[in-house]
């Protein structure tokens, strides 16, 4: 399904400009799942873990530099690394290093740019009509390189993002038309996700200056087993406790009580896909400051792993979520270490250049000049709807049983809340909730 977007999104690109520029019912009411898709015999499982651990490192940081510490923060894991691949392919040197190191990518650029993208086809569902009411599950992942045309890429640039990330090739002129190559970059994202994002820039966000632009979106559409229940109930908010609507069922679920928290494995009708919610016994802060990246990792394995004798009759009650979150990564990428691809004295991105096609403006080198991340996540009786957009630009610089009482668990507080691809471990989105936002 990857290249379903592509090609209805691609502006062909002749070969001679090539050359230049180079997504009510209960659990035991389920219908059968589908069989999942294998997946691709790639070393994804370090790919994933790489992204978790970034994704809670970043979520940390930014919530530190946020005026309000305690506010709500949705990120999407894979695709900033996603995107930081597209990147990391043209580095070299100190600034491969530092991307490598802040990312955790591997070291080898053009193995690890394989297994990422390898962690992509992984992901990606377009499961078409499998139950009788029509509902789908779509994980729609999608790249592209906006190039100025007056700039010189090497080919084998291109054919390695191309190739390793089935990547878009725009051709714009940020030099002599900024507002035409912005309305491209808008009118891509718009369509990959769906109207979610309609926008990733502004007019004054970009410049003549530069030099091109690297997009990943990340689009989520998937629905519950069954039509959950609906109801309302309290939400001890930052601003206080307010009555929030709320989706309720009463199911066997994969279920772990720990020291602090609590933590539930909802799966979608798709089973590769699932929510997951950590839920404090008091305060949100202490729990996320013990799991970092790596205890993380171990609970989402320890709640994949759990047998189904093992699953506990759960009483879920889960907030409606209305999510947003606009972000522009560059200070909190400063503040974890990845200071050199920012810095334009010591920027290294020639493996992207053509050396022996240079101009004038081809001559003066990149650096990275911003990293705008914009995601939104709706939650609601019937799924959830998702989308994410990472966008790097650079700069020339210058069943019946008898039951036992359920366990409550009544997400009714600050919480944890993922978006996985269950058989890689991919972290699709991930968020700190403070607050459930206005719902409808």
């Amino acid at each position: 399904m990857r290249s379903g977007l592509k090609y209805s999104l691609k502006y062909p690109l002749a070969a001679s400009a090539l050359a230049g520029l180079a997504g009510c019912a209960t659990v035991t009411q389920t219908p059968p799942a589908p069989v999942p898709a294998p997946v691709p015999a790639l070393a994804t499982d370090n790919v994933a873990d790489a992204s978790l651990d970034f994704g809670v490192r970043l979520m940390d940081t930014v919530r530190v530099q946020a005026d309000d510490s305690d506010e709500t923060v949705l990120l999407s894991p894979v695709s900033l690394s996603t995107a930081f691949g597209l990147l990391y392919v043209g580095s070299e040197g100190d600034t491969q290093a530092q991307i490598r190191d802040v990312m955790g990518f591997g070291s080898e650029t053009d193995a690890f740019a394989t297994e990422l993208g390898g962690l992509a086809t992984a992901v990606e569902r377009d499961t078409v009509e499998p139950y009788a009411d029509g509902r789908r599950t779509i994980v729609d992942i999608n790249n592209a390189v906006f190039l100025d045309r007056s700039l010189n890429y090497t080919p084998g640039y291109l054919d390695r993002i191309d190739a390793a990330y089935d990547a878009t090739l725009e051709s714009v002129s940020f030099l002599t038309d900024l507002t035409g190559a912005v309305d491209a970059i808008n009118d891509w994202v718009n369509t990959a996700t769906r109207g979610l994002i309609p926008k990733v820039y502004g007019y004054k966000d970009l410049t003549t200056l530069t030099s091109d632009v690297l997009v990943n979106t990340i689009y989520m559409k998937a629905a519950w087993p069954g039509e959950l229940d609906e109801t309302t109930g309290p939400f001890r908010a930052t601003g206080g406790t307010r009555d929030v609507p709320r989706v309720a069922d009463r199911g066997d679920y994969a279920y772990l009580d720990r020291d602090g928290y609590r933590a539930l494995l909802i799966p979608f009708s798709d089973r590769e896909l699932a929510a997951v919610a950590v839920l404090p016994d008091r305060d949100l802060d202490r729990v996320a400051a013990r799991l970092d990246g790596a205890g993380l990792a171990d609970l989402l394995d320890d709640l994949e792993t759990q047998p189904n004798e093992a699953r506990t009759f759960v009483d879920l009650e889960l907030p409606k979520l209305a999510l947003t979150g606009s972000y522009k990564m560059r200070d909190p990428l400063l503040e974890m270490g990845m200071t050199v691809p920012f810095d334009s004295d010591l920027s290294d991105f020639d493996g992207r250049l053509d050396p022996d096609l240079q101009s004038r403006r081809n001559a003066m080198g990149f650096v990275v000049g911003n990293v705008t991340h914009k995601t939104r996540l709706d939650l609601d009786e019937i799924g959830v709807e998702a989308a994410a957009v990472t966008a790097i630009d650079s700069v020339i610089v210058t069943g019946s049983r008898i039951r036992v009482k359920p366990v409550e668990f009544h997400v009714d507080r600050p919480f944890l809340f993922l978006l996985i691809h269950r058989p890689t471990g991919a972290p699709l989105f991930l968020a700190r909730v403070t607050d459930p936002g206005e719902v409808d």
